[in-house]
């Protein structure tokens, strides 16, 4: 799969708004610094680029780290000419981790922090777009998490391509992927070393769980996540149809090609929607039936309503 072409076809549409890259220096972020160069270079996409410093850390290779990647970061950016943003200036190490405050140790904390600094600086060059560098991977830890915690059926969606500010190309991508494009791009990159920790739950799941799994049934991670996407699908398709059933009229041509279940479904829909209480499978089979014939207009009487079908449509008369 060439990354450049999928790309291009998926952001073309966005190519005259302003992105701002959330690059932490990391395999990922990396790669779509180098794709967001590619697309300057051969659409003049604009775009600039934030990088968020942690602070301080009680472990001191990790503070270390910090800098390193901060400095990775921002060196990468001058030499491509990309505006950089981030919230340690580059200068005065021991006066940046003074005026940090506390260490931020848990992962909901240091999330907070980066993307009130992401959203404060999206609003600062007035650009549209915050752009995260999320990938397959990471979309099937978030629901494997998710199903742990005992989401319900809309959690399974995890993360989408567009979710407000947000844009996330690369979820189509493995990390494999985006390694062999790095690499054939020469493009640098550092590994943090707070992913090896088996803490957070997160980190667990990346990095022992999934693993574990493969090891035991090869292809099983591919399997799952096709599985998901699968369950994914069949609930958009779920949603789009029940949509049907939630206007004050029915299309009678949009109803009877569904499925059986999937019309006792709109009809479910539609008849909560417009107060009907009281009523069984017993009465969607008689309607089912009211509709199935080649009168184009009629009426008929159910649940003390009146039911109109005309010109292709069904409606509920007012309670008598």
């Amino acid at each position: 799969m060439n990354l450049h072409i999928e790309l291009t076809k998926t952001l073309k549409p966005y190519f005259k708004d302003r992105f701002v890259l959330a690059i932490s220096g990391g395999l990922d972020s990396m790669a779509l610094f180098h794709l967001f160069l590619h697309f300057r270079k051969n659409f003049n996409v604009n775009f600039s680029v934030m990088h968020f410093h942690h602070g301080p850390s009680s472990d001191k290779d990790l503070q270390n780290f910090r800098f390193k990647i901060h400095a990775l970061v921002q060196s990468e950016c001058e030499k491509a000419r990309v505006k950089f943003f981030s919230n340690f200036s580059g200068s005065d190490e021991s006066a940046f981790l003074r005026s940090f405050g506390e260490e931020l140790k848990s992962e909901s904390q240091l999330r907070e922090k980066r993307y009130d600094f992401f959203n404060q600086t999206l609003v600062d060059l007035g650009s549209k777009w915050m752009v995260l560098a999320h990938h397959k991977e990471d979309q099937l830890e978030t629901r494997v998490l998710r199903l742990l915690r005992g989401t319900g059926p809309g959690g399974l969606k995890a993360m989408e391509l567009v979710c407000g500010n947000r844009l996330r190309p690369l979820l189509p991508f493995s990390k494999k992927q985006l390694q062999d494009y790095l690499a054939s791009v020469s493009g640098a990159w550092l590994d943090d070393p707070s992913n090896q920790s088996l803490d957070p739950l997160r980190n667990w799941v990346r990095q022992f769980w999934l693993p574990s799994l493969e090891s035991k049934f090869p292809g099983a991670s591919a399997s799952l996540n096709r599985s998901i996407e699968n369950l994914v699908s069949s609930l958009d398709q779920s949603e789009e149809i029940t949509s049907l059933g939630s206007g004050q009229d029915l299309s009678i041509s949009e109803l009877l090609p569904l499925s059986e279940p999937q019309k006792k479904q709109v009809l479910a829909t539609y008849m909560r929607g417009q107060g009907l209480k009281n009523y069984g499978v017993s009465h969607i089979n008689e309607i089912l039936k009211r509709l199935d014939t080649e009168e184009k207009s009629h009426t008929f009487r159910l649940l003390g309503r009146c039911w109109k079908v005309d010109a292709g449509r069904m409606s509920l008369g007012e309670p008598t």
